[in-house]
C-alpha cells in the first residue's frame, strides 16, 4: 500500500478529483460525510459528521520516510562506534597484522561488515514495518468511513 493507493481511496470516496496525499489529512467529519452523502445518494440525516473522524497530520506523519530518520540516526550510531571500535582494536590490530590483504584481515572486515549489516537491517525492518502500519490505519479508517455509508444507503 502506498501514498497513490491512499489518493485514489479518498477519490472513489468522493473527496475530489486529484486529491494530493498531503490535503488526506484536512478533510474535516463534515467534509467526508458531505462527500459520502453524494457519492452513495443518502439522505443527508441519516449521515451526520460526527459518525466520521478525520485523518490526522500524526497518522500522515507516521508514513513519510523523514518521521523516521532521526530513529534510524539514533540506533544507527552506535553500530558505527561499534564498528569503528572492533577495526581500530586489537582484534583489528591482530586481524591485519601487517598484511592488509591477508585471509584473516578480509574475515575480519567481513564479520564487522555483516555485524553491521545485520544490525542496519533489523533497524530498517522495524522502521518499514512502522510505516507500512500507518499506511494500513489511515486504510482501514478511510474503508471505515466507506463502509459505514454503505451499510446506511444499502439497509
Amino acid at each position: 500500500m502506498n501514498a497513490q493507493f491512499l489518493q485514489d481511496l479518498a477519490e472513489s470516496i468522493g473527496l475530489g478529483d486529484n486529491v494530493s496525499y498531503e490535503d488526506l489529512s484536512s478533510f474535516s467529519g463534515q467534509d467526508i460525510a458531505t462527500a459520502l452523502i453524494g457519492s452513495y445518494d443518502i439522505d443527508p440525516d441519516l449521515l451526520p459528521s460526527t459518525l466520521f473522524t478525520g485523518i490526522t497530520p500524526g497518522m500522515m506523519e507516521g508514513t513519510y520516510g523523514k518521521t523516521y530518520s532521526p530513529i534510524i540516526q539514533a540506533k544507527q550510531n552506535p553500530l558505527i562506534t561499534s564498528l569503528t571500535k572492533s577495526v581500530e582494536g586489537k582484534q583489528g590490530a591482530a586481524a591485519y597484522g601487517g598484511f592488509a590483504d591477508s585471509y584473516a584481515s578480509e574475515a575480519f572486515k567481513q564479520g564487522a561488515r555483516d555485524v553491521y549489516g545485520k544490525g542496519m537491517t533489523d533497524i530498517l525492518t522495524g522502521v518499514g514495518a512502522s510505516k507500512s502500519q500507518s499506511f494500513q490505519n489511515i486504510f482501514d479508517l478511510m474503508t471505515s468511513w466507506k463502509e459505514t455509508a454503505q451499510d446506511i444507503r444499502y439497509q
